[in-house]
C-alpha cells in the first residue's frame, strides 16, 4: 500500500448524514427487500397527506409516466418538491423513483439531485441528500430511532425536469441501536501515518486529507487531495481528469470530459504493484452517455464487488 500511495493519486468517497448531536441517527437502504423486511414497512395506499411546495403542483392526471414503474405514479409539474404528512409517528420511509434521461420522456432532461428531510413538527430529524442513477428503477429508504411525521423532498440541483415517483412505504418500527451504532457524521484528524489493529478491527492512517487544500483543474486535468478510496480513478500521463462521485448509497459516477480526445475507459477488481500486472479491462463504450460537456458511467457498487478502479487508455 506504502508503493502505491508513492506513485498514484486516488479519490476516496463520502456519504453524510445530516444530523445534530442531539437528533436522530438514520439508516439508508437501496434495495428495497432489505428495507421492507428489517422496518416492517408497508405500502402507503392512500395519498391524502401529499402535497407539492408552491409554485410547483401535483399532476392529477392518471398516466402511465415511466414503464419502469408500477401501480400508482406520481408526476409534480414545476421542480420535483412533495411534501408528505403522515398520520402519526414514522421510523422508515422509502419510495421508488425513477429518472428518466433517455427513456421515453414528456419534458427536459436535468441531471438532478435531491434532499430528503424528516421532521417532527418544526423539528428536522435527518437531512438525506441523494442523485439518482439514470434509467432505472430505484429504491430510497431511511430508517430512524426517532420518530417523524412529515418528509420534505426538495430538489436542490435541477430544473423543470421529468422525474417520477412510484409506491410509497412507511412503517412504525424504531431502528434498533445496532443498525446505526458505527455512524460517524462527520470528522476528520489531521495527519497520521501507519496501521493500528486490535480485536477484529484495523485503522489505516493517511498522508492527504480530503479538507486539506481545494481541486486545482482545468479542463481537461485535475489533482485531488484526500484519502485512497475503495473506488478510485487511477492518473494516466496526457489522459483528461477522471472524476468519481457518490450518486446515492450504492451507485458511484465516473466521468470525464468528452472533449479532450478519444479515451476507453477501463475498470480493474485490483491493482498491483508488483508481478503479474493489473488485469485492466475496457468498459463497453455503449455504456458511456453524454451529460452536458462529459461523458459519464455509473456503476452499482455491490455488483462489482467491494473494491474497483478505473483509468483512461488511448485507443
Amino acid at each position: 500500500m506504502k508503493k502505491l500511495l508513492h506513485s498514484t493519486l486516488m479519490l476516496s468517497l463520502g456519504w453524510l448524514i445530516s444530523t445534530a448531536s442531539s437528533q436522530a441517527a438514520a439508516r439508508f437502504f437501496s434495495d428495497k427487500g432489505s428495507f421492507l423486511t428489517q422496518t416492517l414497512a408497508t405500502e402507503l395506499v392512500s395519498r391524502a397527506g401529499f402535497t407539492a411546495e408552491p409554485p410547483s403542483s401535483i399532476n392529477s392526471e392518471v398516466f402511465d409516466w415511466s414503464l419502469r414503474l408500477t401501480g400508482p405514479e406520481l408526476a409534480i409539474n414545476d421542480v420535483e418538491n412533495l411534501n408528505v404528512g403522515l398520520t402519526g409517528p414514522t421510523y422508515s420511509f422509502g419510495f421508488d423513483f425513477v429518472e428518466p434521461e433517455r427513456d421515453p420522456v414528456f419534458a427536459a432532461f436535468f441531471d438532478s439531485q435531491f434532499v430528503m428531510t424528516l421532521k417532527n413538527g418544526g423539528a428536522t430529524v435527518a437531512a438525506i441528500p441523494f442523485e439518482a442513477p439514470n434509467d432505472v428503477l430505484w429504491f430510497i429508504g431511511v430508517w430512524s430511532d426517532t420518530p417523524f411525521t412529515r418528509v420534505e423532498i426538495r430538489e436542490v440541483v435541477g430544473n423543470v425536469g421529468n422525474e417520477y415517483f412510484g409506491r410509497f412505504y412507511t412503517g412504525g418500527t424504531p431502528a434498533p441501536a445496532s443498525a446505526t451504532g458505527f455512524e460517524v457524521p462527520w470528522w476528520t484528524v489531521d495527519g497520521g501515518g501507519g496501521i493500528s489493529s486490535g480485536s477484529g478491527f484495523e485503522v489505516a492512517g493517511t498522508i492527504g486529507q480530503p479538507d486539506a487544500s481545494p481541486r486545482l483543474a482545468d479542463r481537461c486535468w485535475s489533482v485531488d487531495p484526500g484519502f485512497w478510496g475503495e473506488y478510485a480513478v487511477i492518473a494516466t500521463p496526457g489522459a483528461p481528469a477522471l472524476r468519481i462521485r457518490l450518486i446515492g448509497p450504492t451507485y458511484v459516477r465516473v466521468s470525464f470530459t468528452a472533449a479532450c480526445g478519444d479515451w476507453v475507459l477501463q475498470r480493474a477488481t485490483t491493482l498491483n504493484t508488483e508481478p503479474p500486472a493489473t488485469a485492466w479491462s475496457d468498459d463497453p463504450p455503449g455504456e458511456l452517455f453524454p451529460v452536458g460537456d462529459e461523458l459519464v458511467r455509473d456503476f452499482h457498487i455491490p455488483s462489482w464487488g467491494p473494491r474497483l478502479f478505473f483509468r483512461l487508455r488511448q485507443p
